[in-house]
């Protein structure tokens, strides 16, 4: 995500805690962590956020944002681990606060498989919200997963293998 090397200071911030919030939790990072790892101080975060609670706020409408322009331009969220790892957290840890995130992914999707020419199937909005928890589930699960990756599920690598299983997965089923 912040591969360019000249983003911002709020950007830096921001992508700092989309991928601290999501590896250690939200109870557990602190403005001070998120603001060693963006490499600033964490002034310039409650200048920028105003509080944790701002940065957090601030990371849920980035990354809904995020999978949704990639989702528009049809491309798989690729390189967005860091993003996958903040949504999954936050639906276990915050799903109370969290539940229109996930409605909003599971009505995206929805229109996704709609337009693509999914098969018909008796319940298509259940059938979407199936599908955006095992993405989702993938990244709450990702230092389980990774040691049958060999690599973290974030890595380009990572996300292409677990793309290509979970797509194997869906398109023929399990059973012959």
């Amino acid at each position: 995500m912040d591969s360019t090397g000249d983003l911002t200071a709020r950007a830096r911030i921001r992508d700092a805690a989309l991928r601290r919030f999501g590896v250690d939790g939200f109870a557990a990072t602190t403005v001070r962590r998120v603001a060693l790892d963006a490499r600033v101080s964490a002034g310039l975060v409650v200048h920028h956020f105003g509080s944790k609670q701002g940065l957090i706020e601030a990371c849920d409408a980035y990354a809904i944002e995020f999978s949704q322009a990639a989702q528009e331009r049809g491309e798989a969220v690729d390189g967005s681990g860091d993003v996958l790892g903040y949504l999954a957290r936050s639906m276990v840890e915050r799903a109370g606060t969290t539940a229109a995130m996930f409605d909003e992914m599971v009505v995206r999707t929805e229109r996704e498989l709609g337009r693509t020419g999914a098969r018909d199937c008796a319940d298509p909005k259940l059938r979407a919200a199936v599908i955006v928890s095992l993405e989702l589930g993938g990244y709450a699960m990702r230092t389980q997963l990774a040691r049958y990756l060999g690599v973290d599920p974030s890595s380009r690598e990572g996300f292409a293998r677990l793309g290509e299983v979970i797509g194997d997965v869906l398109r023929k089923g399990l059973y012959p």
